[in-house]
């Protein structure tokens, strides 16, 4: 096994404007030239490959495929071809990114858990501009010199607490103070 990999990234239209007999000789000439000047190199690779056959690209390459899962509902259109089996594990996970695909994780070393995941949209109170011109006129300037030669923790707590002191009336409600 290879610690060099060489990564190549696909996309393959669903309806594409080539010849897919064409992509397909592309990148079983690639793969060739890559098995030939560099032996023994990990090849990854990995795409949205729509329409393509999956049984060419094996056939082309002598990559093999380790997607064994839909992507996007019943369909295998994201893969993963590899020269050399050194993935552990494979996951097909929701897309973090706006996408109806999912996501496909290939991954070395023990199993790995999916980390449930939220998105709250929290509503803040808007300042306006009169609000924030008046928060302005009444910050005492400097709020804080800090004192060079003092303790760091000690001048970072004054400039906090002076900051709160004078900003306490602007803030919305005591949920949104932070504590440190």
């Amino acid at each position: 096994m290879s610690s060099t990999t060489f990564i190549g990234a696909i996309y393959h239209p669903p309806m594409p404007l080539y010849n897919p007999v064409d992509v397909l000789g592309h990148i079983e000439d690639a793969v060739l030239q890559i098995n030939r000047e560099c032996p023994g190199l990990h090849i990854v690779l990995a795409g949205d490959l729509n329409t393509l056959s999956d049984n060419e690209v094996i056939i082309r390459t002598g990559l093999a495929s380790i997607v064994n899962h839909p992507t996007r509902g019943n369909s295998k259109l994201d893969r993963i071809y590899v020269s050399d089996l050194q993935y552990d594990g494979l996951k097909v996970v929701t897309s973090a990114a706006k996408s109806d695909h999912m996501a496909v994780v290939a991954y070395t070393g023990g199993v790995k858990r999916t980390v449930g995941k939220s998105r709250y949209i929290r509503t803040f109170r808007k300042h306006t501009a009169a609000q924030h011109a008046r928060f302005l006129s009444s910050v005492v300037h400097p709020v804080h010199t800090v004192n060079l030669a003092g303790d760091p923790q000690q001048e970072l707590t004054v400039c906090i607490v002076r900051w709160c002191s004078c900003s306490i009336s602007f803030i919305p409600s005591p949920a949104s103070l932070l504590v440190i």
